[in-house]
């Protein structure tokens, strides 16, 4: 008899486990099929987006798409391709926190990233920082205007207007009349 008790026990405690498994394949369908939350299209803040987006979905070509002049005339794609840390990417979340329109044609957007690495369940870390998305109107449309995550190491130039030089005074040498 008490065979079959602990029988009944391990029928309970599996079908337990399967309600579980079921549960958390429910629950990520569901979270997983949230999309982004929709933004403005046209705002500096969709264009952050679309850009993460394709780099989310490795479509690079698109995400360089949305480079400013300065930065595609200072990368080629295959720069992007090559100096960019995409190989080191396994997962992220972003999470827009703030965004100013500065004037007409230049714009700021923080956002909160998170990057997961390693091999879930067991070895799986992540990484939160803020980053700040530099963004210029050209043409109508807003472009990241600075190196943006993750493609810092392009050799990008910085668009900031450089200090102009500076120039000076070389005294002049003065004589002094003979006494």
């Amino acid at each position: 008899m008490p065979q079959h008790a602990s029988g009944r026990w391990l029928v309970g405690i599996g079908a337990a486990v399967v309600a579980l498994a079921l549960v958390s394949v429910l629950v990520s369908v569901l979270a997983g099929g949230r999309g982004p939350a929709a933004l403005e299209p046209g705002s500096p803040e969709e264009a952050v987006q679309r850009y993460l987006l394709a780099i989310k979905e490795r479509d690079y070509a698109a995400a360089y798409a949305l480079l400013g002049p300065d930065l595609t005339e200072a990368c080629t794609l295959s720069d992007f391709l090559a100096n960019a840390r995409y190989d080191t990417m396994q997962d992220f979340r972003v999470q827009l926190d703030e965004s100013q329109i500065v004037d007409v044609t230049h714009a700021n957007v923080w956002v909160r990233i998170t990057q997961f690495y390693g091999n879930p369940p067991f070895d799986l870390s992540e990484s939160t920082f803020t980053t700040t998305f530099l963004l210029e109107r050209v043409a109508g449309a807003w472009v990241l205007a600075e190196a943006p995550w993750p493609g810092y190491g392009c050799g990008f130039r910085s668009v900031k207007p450089e200090p102009e030089p500076t120039s000076t005074p070389t005294p002049t040498p003065t004589t002094e009349p003979a006494a």
